[in-house]
């Protein structure tokens, strides 16, 4: 659905950024793979709105979500 939010003629990058906040709270202690991808697409898209307050959060926790395992250890 956030996809859907910001590939329409007037894009909704602030409702797109809050249906990715909720859906990562959602599987924070999940490691799906699909999940990951999606959430890495979404991520990328939402970048050129990066200077939209809730689209920064967003990138912020994500990328911290992307960048940890199950157990809370960096996986880079």
């Amino acid at each position: 659905m956030a996809m859907a939010l910001l590939d329409s003629e007037q894009p909704e990058p602030e409702g797109a950024s809050a249906l990715g906040a909720e859906a990562i709270n959602v599987v924070r202690y999940m490691r799906i793979e699909s999940i990951r991808q999606r959430t890495r697409d979404l991520v990328r898209t939402l970048r050129p709105w990066k200077h939209v307050p809730s689209v920064a959060a967003l990138i912020a926790d994500a990328s911290s979500w992307l960048a940890t395992d199950l157990s809370g250890n960096a996986t880079r």
